[in-house]
């Protein structure tokens, strides 16, 4: 992603405080839900990505907070700390979405 796929935002957290960041522009993700039928899923500060490696190891971001390249993904998976993490593309085998419905929401 380069610098103009990106928009800046500003999410207000639980707590009041406002964050303000840059994430990609598209505003929704279009998925499989279980029963196997095309939904589609708004961007909200609160949407979580889960990515299941090979040896069922889980990582979790924040869907408007990931970075993906050819390879890798990265992402954020603590707002408060701002932790972040890299993993390879090469050994996901299962890619999840689901609002985790923490009280974060964006401000415009």
């Amino acid at each position: 992603m380069k610098e103009s796929d990106m928009k800046e935002v500003v999410v207000k957290g639980p707590l009041g405080e406002q964050t303000i960041y840059k994430t990609f522009k598209q505003d929704s993700v279009d998925c499989i839900n279980k029963k196997g039928q095309w939904i589609c899923i708004e961007k909200i500060p609160s949407l979580e990505i889960r990515f299941t490696d090979v040896n069922n190891k889980k990582t979790v971001f924040y869907f408007d907070r990931i970075f993906v390249t050819d390879t890798s993904v990265s992402g954020t998976y603590s707002r408060i700390l701002g932790l972040r993490k890299t993993i390879s593309l090469s050994t996901v085998k299962k890619i999840e979405i689901q609002d985790g419905r923490k009280n974060y929401r964006y401000v415009h």
